[in-house]
C-alpha cells in the first residue's frame, strides 16, 4: 500500500473510529440509526408487509403469516371448505397448526349429495380402470430440472395428474452448477416432504457466516446469516447434481405415496415421469377446428384417446396435444393436457408457442468458476474478496472442497484450472496450484424476465420465465418459489374451481416481482464487486461495506435477510423495471 493510499484509508476511516471511541456520540448514532434502519426495513420488506395483510384477511390472525402459500394450503371453495392440505412432519410447528390428514381429491366436480364441500373424481380428468382415455393429463411439464421436479412433486402431493418429460437421461455427475439452497425454499420443502430437507441438510454445508475481505485478506466485516429467522438460519451449500438427485428421489417417493392413497380411494393415478423424451411439437387443439389435412394425425390422436372431436376435447377443457420422441427407441408418442408448463430453460418451446418475449439484457460482467480442494482454513464460512484487481467469491462445498468464482476482464470461452488459480492467488494470496480441481466453467450474467408468465393454458416457470445471475443460486431458488406458487394456483384451479385467469395472474405478478428483485440484487452485488477505477473508489467502497457490516444488530439482521434472499418483491429493492 502506497503512502497516498494509507493516508486516504486513514482519512476515510477516521469518522468511524472517532464515533466508536466516544460513548455519547455512539449512543446518538445508534438513536439515529434505528429510524434509518427501520425505514430501510420497510423499504425492502414491503412484500412481507403486503402479504401479511392479505394473510391476516385470510386466516384472521397474524400468527399464521408464516403458513401462507405452499406452507399451508387452506382453500375456501364457493360453498364451503375445499380442503386443508398439510403434511404430518416434524416441521408442523412452523405453521402453528396441527397437521391435517389429507384426503385424496379429484377434479372440480362437486357431489351435492355428500357433505358440504365434498369433491368427487371426474372420469375425464381422472381416468379409472377400463376408461378409454389412455394418455390424457391435467398438466404436462416439459423439463425435469430442479424446477420441473419441484412442481411435479407439488402436483403429485395434491393428486393432480401430470406427465413430466425430460430430454436427457440425466447424469448426476456431469456438472456442479448452482450450489445454494436458501431458507425460503427450505421452508416450502419442509412441508412438501420433510425427507428432502433432511437429506439436503445431512449432505450439505450449512453456511452461517460470510466474511468480507479487502485486498491482502484484510477483514472488512462479517455477514451473520445465523441471524436470519428460524427454523433455517442458514443457507445450504450443495452441488446442483446432488440437489437434483434428492429431488428426483423425493418425487418418486411422493408419486408412490400418492398411488397408494388413490388406490385406497378406488381411483387411478396416471402421473408419469419419463426421461429421454424430446418434445417436438405442441399443437393447440383449437387449431384442429379449422385445420385441413396437415392436422389429420393430431385429430386421430384425439379419437384414440376417447374424444369424439376437437370440439369435444375443448368442451372438456383440454387444449393441447404434446408430441414427443423417445430418444432410445426413436418412436413417436403424444399426450393431451389442459395445461402445458415450460420448465426447460431459456430456449423454451412453450414460451415460443405462446409468443412471449423476454425483457432485459445481459450485463458486461463475466466470470470463471472452479471447484478445488480447500486449503483456505475458512472452514464452513463463505468469503467474498473485494480486491483491487476484481472480485473473488469462495463458498464451501462438501468433501473438503471450495468453489472459487472470479470476475474476468473479458469472456474466457475455455477456462482452465490454472486460470482460476492465478486469479485467486493474485487477489487473495491463496495458492491453489497444487490443489485438485474437480469442476471448471464460465458464465456471464443475464437479466431477463418474460413479459407474461401464461397464455391460454401455456405456463412458464424457472428459467423459461426469468434468467438472473447464477451467483448464490438465485436463479434456482427463484425457480423453486415459482414451482410452489404455481402448484398452489393449479391446486385451486383444478380441485377448488378457482378462477383460472385470476389465480395465474396472481402467480405471474408475484413471481415477476420476485424475479426482478433477484435481478436487481444481483446487479447491485455485481456492481459492488467490480474492479475500482481509482484508489478513492476502492476506499469508499470498503468504507461502505464496513458500515453495512458493523456490529449494530438491526444492520446485521438486515444483511442476513438480504443474503438469504428474504423479502423479494413488491416495493423496495428489486422493483426497478426491466426494459
Amino acid at each position: 500500500m502506497t503512502h497516498q493510499d494509507s493516508l486516504l484509508s486513514t482519512t476515510l476511516s477516521f469518522p468511524f473510529h472517532f464515533i466508536q471511541s466516544h460513548p455519547v456520540l455512539s449512543f446518538l448514532t445508534v438513536l439515529l440509526a434505528i429510524p434509518i434502519a427501520f425505514w430501510i426495513y420497510l423499504y425492502i420488506t414491503h412484500e412481507y408487509l403486503f402479504s401479511l395483510d392479505s394473510r391476516r384477511e385470510k386466516y384472521g390472525s397474524s400468527r399464521h403469516f408464516f403458513a401462507a402459500g405452499a406452507l399451508e394450503k387452506v382453500i375456501e371453495a364457493e360453498n364451503g371448505t375445499c380442503g386443508a392440505v398439510s403434511i404430518s412432519n416434524s416441521y408442523a410447528n412452523l405453521i402453528h397448526t396441527k397437521p391435517v390428514k389429507r384426503e385424496p381429491l379429484g377434479d372440480a366436480s362437486r357431489d351435492g349429495s355428500g357433505p358440504r364441500g365434498t369433491l368427487k373424481h371426474n372420469a375425464r380428468t381422472s381416468p379409472r380402470q377400463g376408461s378409454t382415455i389412455r394418455n390424457v393429463h391435467q398438466c404436462i411439464i416439459i423439463g425435469a430440472g430442479p424446477v420441473g421436479m419441484t412442481l411435479a412433486s407439488s402436483l403429485a402431493r395434491n393428486n393432480i395428474q401430470f406427465l413430466l418429460l425430460e430430454k436427457k437421461q440425466i447424469s448426476r455427475h456431469e456438472a456442479s452448477k448452482a450450489i445454494g439452497v436458501h431458507p425460503d425454499a427450505l421452508e416450502h420443502f419442509a412441508v412438501l416432504d420433510e425427507q428432502i430437507v433432511h437429506e439436503w441438510v445431512s449432505q450439505a454445508i450449512r453456511v452461517q457466516i460470510g466474511r468480507i475481505f479487502a485486498h491482502d485478506r484484510k477483514l472488512l466485516g462479517k455477514a451473520r446469516l445465523d441471524l436470519a429467522r428460524k427454523p433455517f438460519p442458514f443457507s445450504l451449500a450443495l452441488e446442483q447434481t446432488k440437489t437434483e438427485s434428492v429431488l428426483e428421489n423425493g418425487l418418486l417417493r411422493i408419486m408412490e405415496q400418492e398411488r397408494k392413497v388413490t388406490k385406497e380411494a378406488e381411483s387411478q393415478c396416471a402421473s408419469q415421469y419419463l426421461k429421454q423424451r424430446e418434445v417436438t411439437e405442441v399443437v393447440p387443439i383449437s387449431q384442429l377446428l379449422t385445420a385441413g389435412r396437415d392436422h389429420r394425425h393430431s385429430a386421430h390422436i384425439l379419437t384414440q384417446n376417447g374424444f369424439t372431436s376437437p370440439q369435444d376435447a375443448l368442451n372438456k377443457d383440454f387444449r393441447y396435444i404434446v408430441k414427443y420422441t423417445c430418444l432410445q427407441t426413436k418412436t413417436q408418442h403424444s399426450a393431451i393436457a389442459r395445461f402445458v408448463i415450460g420448465c426447460e430453460g431459456k430456449r423454451s418451446i412453450v414460451r415460443k408457442l405462446a409468443n412471449i418475449d423476454y425483457h432485459g439484457a445481459p450485463l458486461a460482467d463475466t466470470f470463471i468458476v472452479g471447484d478445488f480442494i480447500d486449503n483456505t482454513k475458512l472452514k464452513d464460512d463463505a468469503a467474498i474478496f473485494l480486491s483491487r484487481e476484481g472480485l473473488v467469491e469462495a463458498f464451501p462445498l462438501p468433501g473438503n472442497r471450495r468453489r472459487f468464482i472470479c470476475s474476468t476482464d473479458k469472456y474466457n470461452d475455455k477456462p482452465t484450472a490454472e486460470d482460476v488459480a492465478t486469479l485467486v492467488l493474485n487477489r487473495t494470496n491463496y495458492d491453489l496450484s497444487t490443489q485438485e480441481c474437480t469442476w471448471i466453467s464460465k458464465f456471464g450474467i443475464q437479466s431477463l424476465v418474460a413479459d407474461r408468465f401464461f397464455s391460454n393454458g401455456l405456463i412458464l416457470a424457472g428459467d423459461s420465465a426469468h434468467i438472473c445471475s447464477p451467483l448464490g443460486g438465485q436463479g434456482m431458488n427463484c425457480g423453486f418459489l415459482d414451482a410452489f406458487e404455481l402448484g398452489d394456483a393449479l391446486y385451486k384451479i383444478l380441485h377448488c374451481g378457482g378462477d383460472e385467469y385470476a389465480l395465474l395472474k396472481r402467480y405471474e405478478g408475484r413471481q415477476q416481482r420476485r424475479a426482478r428483485a433477484a435481478i436487481h440484487r444481483a446487479e447491485m452485488n455485481t456492481a459492488l464487486g467490480r474492479k475500482p477505477r481509482t484508489s478513492l473508489a476502492y476506499h469508499v467502497r470498503n468504507l461502505i461495506v464496513r458500515v453495512a457490516l458493523c456490529e449494530f444488530f438491526p444492520m446485521q439482521w438486515l444483511v442476513a435477510m438480504y443474503f438469504t434472499m428474504r423479502f423479494l418483491g413488491y416495493l423496495g429493492v428489486g422493483t426497478r423495471a426491466i426494459v
